[in-house]
């Protein structure tokens, strides 16, 4: 069984129709805690998880002076805290061989000209992690 998350309506709603049948589409949130445990039982309920891809992305994009506690917050929520979440929650029903995989959006590395650590600092900061979590991971689960 194939379990596919969304968080916006519209996308949530397309993806079922691509999918049909195929596969259990679903709304979650990374960024809320209780969405992990959601996750979890509807994965316990299709018998365990044999492949696992986690891929979370929020983006508040604007010029500094614009940033907000609420965007930073939201950012780390979800592109951080989310899969560390969904993993420890998932973690028990990973079968054994199981392979994991964390993305994270790359839109902040889209501007050209500067350093990948200036194009979108403001996204960027909550990306950054990702590559740490997946080196903790590895240690983890090898």
């Amino acid at each position: 069984m194939v379990i596919l998350t969304r968080m916006n309506e519209d996308r949530l709603e397309a993806t079922r129709k691509e999918f049909g049948d195929k596969a259990v589409v679903v709304r979650n949130d990374a960024a809320d805690p209780a969405a992990s445990a959601d996750l979890s039982e509807i994965v316990k309920s299709a018998g365990g998880i044999d492949g696992l891809w986690l891929n979370a992305a929020f983006a508040a994009l604007g010029p500094p002076e614009e940033i907000h506690a609420w965007d930073f917050d939201r950012m780390m929520a979800t592109n951080v805290r989310g899969p560390m979440l969904q993993l420890a929650k998932l973690s028990p029903l990973l079968r054994p061989g199981t392979s994991i995989v964390l993305t994270s959006s790359s839109s902040p590395m889209k501007v050209r000209q500067l350093p990948a650590c200036m194009r979108r600092p403001k996204a960027l900061s909550s990306r950054c992690p990702v590559p740490g979590l997946q080196q903790w991971l590895r240690a983890a689960f090898v």
